[in-house]
């Protein structure tokens, strides 16, 4: 955790998650300016589709805005932060619960990380439509080996798991 993100920094933390992970079918993400760079562009390249969500539509990113809500009412809402290393150490006791003890019902009553462990889904390539920062549709895109679930949301807001 820092104080903001750059583009540079974001693709690299990128790079060292589909090295452990894979790589999505398709990245989802809101309009800021480190998702609409340049460099996330190029790095995204063929590894993976990238679609932005409209301006002035969260609810088209439910799940994320779901967690945005979470983490600010439970957490950064009902404690003072007293140095960057503070706010570290309280976020990531709080993350570490949420993904690994918090049971959620969306998930079958099992912390995300139990889930993902779980998880015993065939990954099969699939094509997505992606669209770029400032647009709603867009054209459709699969980068080389990309992979998701074929089975449900849930499944696929994993495919990053925790």
């Amino acid at each position: 955790m820092e104080r903001s993100i750059t583009a540079d920094r974001l693709t690299a933390h990128l790079e060292d998650l589909v090295a452990a992970r894979g790589a999505p079918a398709v990245l989802r993400s809101d309009n800021g300016p480190e998702f609409i760079s340049e460099a996330m562009a190029d790095w995204a390249g063929t590894r993976t589709g990238l679609s932005y969500i409209p301006p002035g539509s969260p609810w088209r990113n439910g799940y994320v805005e779901s967690f945005n809500s979470r983490i600010r009412d439970e957490c950064l809402n009902i404690n003072s932060f007293y140095s960057l290393l503070h706010a570290q150490v309280i976020i990531g006791d709080w993350k570490d619960e949420y993904n690994h003890h918090r049971r959620h019902s969306s998930l079958g009553y099992l912390p995300p990380a139990e889930y993902a462990r779980q998880c015993t889904h065939q990954w099969k390539p699939t094509t997505h439509r992606t669209s770029g920062p400032n647009e709603g549709g867009g054209s459709r895109s699969q980068a080389p080996g990309a992979q998701t679930s074929p089975c449900h949301s849930r499944c696929t807001s994993t495919a990053w798991r925790p």
